[in-house]
């Protein structure tokens, strides 16, 4: 019986991790943190490095405010949602700056502001303050594999198609790249989206993009 309830209880979790990573990818199906991706990602090693930091930032903050949730007012969380996020941020800052310093010359300013990212935000609000730990954790988990996963897509073909057209590292032609892959990932997917409700009800909303 506990044998049964553990294996049900893993089976959730990845399901979580999967929902998060794929169905309802933060980049490719939400369009969330968009500013800091197209600007970044003229590589992949700059891409590499912002998805790194926005992991650290988003899995530590989950699990902090899952610890701390029965202690938050709800008319404040939000300014103690941006101080969690903030001292993790500048922790992650610091620590590229210490043992990465080129590329942390290129790419500190979107590292500094990954406290901004709505991408973060919005797991916290509506994840990891409403839901248990190990189900925010997934989560977690599950949206920062699939926006390092965005990155590093993006960051690739940049830097690749760069010799043969210059525009990919301006930040016009990563709209256009973008634009074209997240076109080529919801075709791909059309299937999973028609199967899974909450890919259908992702891409059947109105796409906004969030700063």
């Amino acid at each position: 019986m506990r044998l049964d309830h553990n294996r049900l209880a893993m089976s959730m979790w990845f399901e979580n991790f999967r929902s998060a990573f794929w169905a309802r990818n933060a980049a490719w199906y939400r369009l969330l943190g968009l500013c800091p991706m197209l600007a970044v990602s003229t590589s992949v090693e700059n891409a590499a490095a912002l998805a790194c930091a926005s992991a650290s930032v988003l899995i530590s903050s989950s699990v902090v405010i899952g610890v701390l949730k029965p202690l938050i007012v709800r008319e404040v969380r939000l300014p103690i949602f941006v101080l969690v996020v903030a001292t993790f941020t500048t922790a992650a800052s610091m620590f590229v700056e210490a043992f990465a310093w080129r590329i942390y010359m290129e790419v500190a300013l979107y590292l500094q502001i990954v406290v901004t990212n709505c991408m973060i935000l919005d797991h916290l609000e509506r994840v990891a303050a409403e839901r248990r730990i190990a189900t925010s954790l997934a989560e977690a988990m599950g949206t920062a594999t699939g926006f390092a996963a965005a990155l590093l897509v993006l960051g690739a073909f940049r830097q690749l198609l760069a010799p043969v057209f210059p525009l990919a590292v301006h930040p016009s032609g990563a709209f256009i790249i973008f634009a074209l892959l997240v076109a080529a990932m919801r075709w791909f997917s059309r299937e999973s989206r028609e199967a899974d409700p909450h890919v259908r009800e992702v891409a059947g909303s109105e796409p906004r993009t969030h700063h």
